[in-house]
């Protein structure tokens, strides 16, 4: 149920720790769709916005300025501060669950492509 995960630190330990979920305290899921990234001397920092453009009657209500120009502000919905070892890792496991979304993806496109030619 859980992630496992083994990290090896500069005495050459190896902690085993497994995540496992907490139901009774566990955060509500968050839908994002951007973020901005930056980083100071002390770590990095992820904001997390969901920008739902305005519809086309919102559109001729909105405040323009004198250049035609809309300020519409988009409020952060999580900001997650890091360490910098972890940012390598963070890389690594996007990566990695990124590659095997688009493997299943394009495993679902050849299932269905074979299924319409036999149509």
């Amino acid at each position: 149920m859980g992630k496992e995960e083994k990290i090896k630190t500069k005495e050459e330990i190896v902690y085993t720790f497994e995540l496992v979920p907490d139901v009774e305290n566990a955060p509500r899921r968050i839908y994002v769709n951007g973020a901005f990234i930056h980083h100071s001397n002390f770590d990095f920092t992820i904001n997390f916005y969901e920008f739902i453009p305005p519809l086309e009657h919102e559109v001729k209500r909105l405040d323009y300025d004198e250049t035609g120009k809309v300020n519409i502000i988009v409020p952060v919905v999580a900001r997650i501060g890091m360490n910098f070892d972890l940012v390598p890792r963070l890389i690594r496991a996007l990566e990695e669950n990124y590659k095997r979304y688009l493997d299943e993806q394009k495993k679902l496109g050849e299932k269905q492509n074979a299924s319409n030619t036999r149509k």
